[in-house]
């Protein structure tokens, strides 16, 4: 836009000038879509005085700019200028400062515009969100090439200084990349602590970035075979520390820890390659991880344990002098042996192992759970917190193999049983500490444990069992017509048990929970068995021997259930329900048998009282906890609060508590989606609870009606997944 002809005209306050005024005329530039025109003499400011005024000069003083003293500055500026006041009229004395724009034709820039027969409906934040997704995308895919680039050239520079490495000389290549070391059946190469601590964390890098695929089958294997090397040296080394010490058989032993330091470096680079997801059995040598498993239960038996038991009085105190004197040495191999284990649990959980490594693990870190640690930490070397934590990965390891592998479930089972008379009947036994403050036995968590995950559909095996019971898992439901079509096809006999539920109601669709009910009653029965067992064997050995004898199983079995009693009410320790249910029908069959003796009886209804003084503390909690609720404006509260309301006057309907406004999905809906185990007893539960309701599972289920056949088809879903999730 050009301004042709630009006027300003505006009257002076100046005495100086009484009543003159003063017009300027600006013209100002051509625009640039304009032909030049040569220059004209209205383009600079053209001032003709009429008569020449003497203005006496002023001193001016210098203004700071400010809101209030911007006009002033403009009229002392213009008290030095001279105008032709003749062209001013009168009339225009009161005019204020203006500016006037000529109007320009909208016409002449029409062809500046396009039309558009069908705008864009997409909203620009989507556009803007997207984009900015894909920058995301962008930049993750530079990181990963930049971490692959950087393994890769790692790798390369390992390769070429063992190419050239001299195996006859001593010691680190001038590099610092490989050294030789000495083992029991000669010399070998491996990598330095450095190399190992860099090769690790890029390995780690770039299987967190999914790349780890692009890694080459002979590099991986290569790094196996040079961290073999420092395995084999620490072979000669246990770490054990031993009564009447001096000081060179100290400065021994702590070259030896050196060594084992080194050797469980190597094994996290090694471990760190198995974890990486890939298929080849060639990356899982059976051999390398008898070796890492060897190392590992070795120092834990021979130094770490030795440590954690000895105190500064007794037969232990030469011990407990040298660890204390060394307790920070003693630490960090703590910790290294704790990265190790975490490794190892990893790779349990993806890679199905042989035989032999599973049960080597199974004995170390069953013997691990039932060492007596420390009453005080006074008297700890390591500090108490620091090996529960390393006993709670072995509780892990545990958990995750009897989850994994059902073979091995009735060993677990029976080894961990047989060995609670190992266990401290004192109150310092209690080690799990939970978020509240109050603290459980280590066993005791376990034991719940191993019941939740006999319930849950984790393991890659019971997974498959899923897909095999499932095949209709993720296909439309059939209509009526097509289903009478093809009923009459298949003749195969099946119990009538296994009989689709829809058959026999007018809703008769064929939807997914009439395989997923198979499902889940196969996983609580599980459970259950899982809970009869451990309860069996607990009763048994408490009602053969007083509470004064020598074994411990009656001060085991109370414990065991003062434990239970603290969670059952916790939707994170879902399966301590089950096993009182178990423990309640234990103690009535005891009671009322004519055959049990008076100990017997006297000690199941002592323990019934127990569990029913618990349950009414459980019930008078959650009423106190409904009034609170009925202040809430929350339409969950008020659902929650009539649900205990109906609860309490009797047994509410099957899908009052099963329903989508339920307790079942209110407690899925507050637990974690990282707790995968807990959330898929739950689930497990759940749809027990749709089929069979209050009975047990050896009862004919009962259909859903139609108007939950989509809300239960949902739950069914979610177990096959294994978790919730948010499924609404």
């Amino acid at each position: 836009m050009v301004l042709k002809h630009t006027e300003v005209a505006y009257r002076s306050r100046s005495s100086y000038f009484g009543g003159l005024t003063k017009r300027l005329t600006l013209v100002a530039a051509p625009d640039a879509s304009e032909p030049e025109s040569p220059p004209s003499p209205q383009s600079s400011i053209e001032v003709k005085p009429a008569f020449r005024v003497q203005i006496p000069k002023r001193p001016v003083t210098p203004v700071t700019p400010s809101p209030t003293s911007y006009n002033q500055l403009a009229f002392t500026q213009n008290d030095a200028i001279y105008v032709d006041a003749s062209k001013i009229p009168s009339s225009q004395s009161q005019m204020k400062p203006a500016v006037v724009i000529p109007s320009t034709q909208l016409s002449s820039h029409a062809k500046q515009y396009r039309i558009y027969e069908h705008a864009s409906e997409s909203n620009p934040k989507k556009r803007k969100r997207s984009d900015d997704e894909g920058c995301e995308a962008s930049d993750q895919r530079a990181l990963a090439d930049a971490a692959l680039q950087s393994l890769e050239e790692t790798l390369w520079e390992i390769f070429d200084a063992e190419d050239h490495f001299d195996t006859g000389a001593s010691g680190s290549n001038d590099d610092g990349i490989l050294t030789s070391v000495h083992g029991l059946d000669g010399d070998f190469v491996t990598l330095t602590a450095s190399t190992n601590i860099k090769l690790e964390s890029s390995f780690h890098k770039v299987i967190s970035m999914n790349r780890f695929k692009n890694v080459s089958i002979e590099d991986i294997t290569r790094i196996q075979k040079l961290g073999e090397g420092g395995l084999v040296a620490a072979e000669a080394f246990d770490g054990s520390i031993k009564a009447g010490w001096g000081d060179d058989e100290v400065s021994s032993w702590l070259e030896g820890v050196e060594v084992i330091e080194a050797a469980f470096r190597s094994a996290r680079t090694i471990l760190r390659t198995m974890s990486g997801g890939k298929e080849e059995k060639q990356l899982y040598p059976e051999e390398i991880l008898q070796r890492i498993i060897s190392l590992l239960t070795k120092v834990t038996d021979s130094c770490l344990t030795r440590v954690v038991e000895s105190r500064s009085s007794g037969d232990s105190a030469d011990i407990f002098l040298v660890a204390s004197l060394h307790s920070k040495v003693l630490s960090h191999l703590l910790h290294s042996a704790s990265k190790v284990m975490h490794l190892l649990l990893d790779i349990i959980s993806k890679e199905e192992l042989a035989e032999k490594p599973i049960n080597d693990v199974l004995f170390f870190v069953i013997r691990l759970l039932f060492v007596e640690n420390s009453p005080s930490e006074k008297e700890s070397v390591l500090g108490i917190h620091k090996f529960e934590a390393f006993r709670r990965t072995a509780m892990n390891v545990i958990s995750k193999i009897y989850s994994q592998y059902e073979d091995q479930r009735e060993f677990i089972i029976r080894e961990v049983l047989e060995s609670l008379q190992k266990l401290p009947t004192t109150k310092h036994a209690r080690q799990y500490k939970l978020p509240d403050g109050k603290r459980l036995q280590l066993t005791s968590v376990l034991l719940i444990r191993l019941v939740s995950t006999s319930g849950t559909p984790g393991a890659p095996g019971l997974k498959s069992k899923v897909c095999r019971l499932l095949p209709e898992i993720n296909q439309e439901p059939v209509p009526d017509e097509a289903e009478d079509q093809s009923g009459s096809s298949g003749k195969d006999e099946v119990s009538d048990d296994d009989q689709p539920l829809s058959k026999t109601a007018t809703t008769s669709k064929k939807f997914v929970p009439d395989n997923m009910r198979r499902l889940a009653r196969t996983l609580y029965d599980s459970a259950s068995h899982s809970a009869q067992r451990i309860i069996n064997f607990l009763v048994y050995r408490a009602s053969t021997c007083s509470k004064t004898g020598e074994q411990p199983h009656r001060h085991l079995l109370d414990m065991f259930i003062e434990d239970l009693v603290e969670v059952f009410s916790l939707p994170e320790w879902p399966a301590s329900e089950l096993l009182l249910r178990a423990l309640v029908g234990r103690m009535i069959e005891l009671a009322e048998s004519s055959q049990s003796l008076a100990p017997a009886k006297n000690m199941a209804l002592e323990l019934l009282g127990v569990i029913g003084s618990a349950i009414l503390d459980v019930t008078a909690k959650a009423k106190q906890t409904s009034r609170s609720l009925e202040t809430d404006d929350s339409r969950l509260s008020g659902q929650l609060s009539l649900q205990l309301e109906d609860m309490s006057n009797g047994a509410p309907q099957v899908w009052d508590i099963a329903g989508r406004s339920g307790p079942y999905r209110v407690v899925l809906d507050h637990l974690s989606e990282a707790d995968t185990e807990v959330q898929g007893y739950h689930l497990t539960q759940w749809i027990k609870f749709i089929f069979w309701g209050y009975n047990p599972t050896s009862g004919s289920p009962q259909a859903p009606d139609i108007n939950h056949v989509p809300f239960a088809t949902k739950v069914c879903k979610a177990l096959a997944d294994g978790k919730w999730a948010n499924q609404e």
